[in-house]
Order: C-alpha cells, then sequence, then structure tokens
C-alpha cells in the first residue's frame, strides 16, 4: 500500500488548504510524522497543512476541517478519560524503569513506571498509574521529583488507563 493510499483522507484534507501541494509529498510527510516522532496522521494534521502553506507562500492559517485539539489542564487522574490527548497534569513520579524494546521493526529505548497524582496533598489522597516515557524524558522523571507534563496522552488497556509521555511532551520539574 503507497502513502497516498494509507493517508487519503489527511492528503484530501490538506489538498483543501494546499491545492497545489503534490500528492506523494504530503504522503511522505505523513509517514515522517509517523516513523520518526510516532504522531498518528490525525494528529499531524495541523502541522503537515502548515509546512504545505509555508512552503507555498500561503499565508499559514488553521485547518477548517481538522478540530483544533485544545488542552485538557486537570489536577487528578480521575479528571481523565481513557482517550484523552494534550493533557496537563502535575504528578510525582514514583518509579523510572528504562529498557530496550522493538518498536516498528527498531530497537528503542523506552521506560515505564508509575506516577501519582496531586502531588501537592498527602499521600494517601494520591491515584497511582502506569506510564510509558515514549519521548526519553528520563532527565526529568527521576523517582521522587514532581513533574508538570504538558502534552501527554491517555491510553486504556484491559479496562485500566496509563499515561503516554510522548515526544512532543514537556516535563517540567518543579521539585
Amino acid at each position: 500500500m503507497t502513502n497516498q493510499e494509507m493517508y487519503a483522507s489527511q492528503i484530501a484534507v490538506v489538498k483543501q488548504e494546499c491545492p497545489e501541494a503534490d500528492d506523494s509529498e504530503i504522503g511522505q510527510e505523513f509517514e515522517r510524522y509517523e516513523k520518526e516522532f510516532l504522531i498518528p496522521p490525525e494528529d499531524a494534521l495541523r502541522s503537515v497543512i502548515r509546512k504545505f502553506q509555508a512552503s507555498t507562500g500561503k499565508e499559514v492559517t488553521s485547518a477548517s476541517n481538522s478540530p483544533v485539539r485544545e488542552e485538557k489542564k486537570v489536577g487528578r487522574f480521575a479528571e481523565l478519560g481513557a482517550d484523552d490527548r494534550n493533557v496537563t497534569i502535575e504528578v510525582t513520579v514514583v518509579s523510572y524503569t528504562p529498557r530496550t524494546q522493538m518498536v516498528r521493526g527498531e530497537e528503542r529505548q523506552i521506560a515505564f513506571g508509575w506516577i501519582e497524582d496531586n502531588p501537592w496533598e498527602a499521600s494517601s489522597e494520591r491515584v497511582r498509574w502506569d506510564y510509558k516515557d515514549w519521548g526519553d524524558k528520563g532527565a526529568s522523571l527521576v523517582p521522587g521529583s514532581i513533574v508538570r507534563l504538558e502534552g501527554a496522552s491517555v491510553t486504556e488497556w484491559n479496562d485500566k488507563r496509563s499515561l503516554n509521555i510522548n515526544r512532543p511532551t514537556t516535563g517540567t520539574v518543579l521539585q
């Protein structure tokens, strides 16, 4: 299956905003976002549109057909849904365990561990979740530290939710 076939619906949206853009170049850009940054095509749509708008000299605008992902600021894990994206939350890092794992046919260094919400309250008031660090944020995720995560996403597997820390996620150490 070619890039044009895999990303046909996303290419169509980009073409509405940038009709002169080449379909194969658009497909290659979506593939690059997916392989290099692990960003699914629907999440990369705005960035790809901006790239092609800028390359043609067109004024950069937001895509009319793609919803803008609102930042969701929360204080507790209980406020999160199973498919929330672009989440901002302050957490206490309980553990950080790096390991090498095969991801899409290549070995990658990822980490996993536990984090707790509500870091400014007593530990009895906290909820613990698993997390996966896909973005190599080990310098920020030191056990015992309090970190503000911006741009994380929630996943659910077998009725258990966890937080994904992706490449675009920022981790600011607060304490």
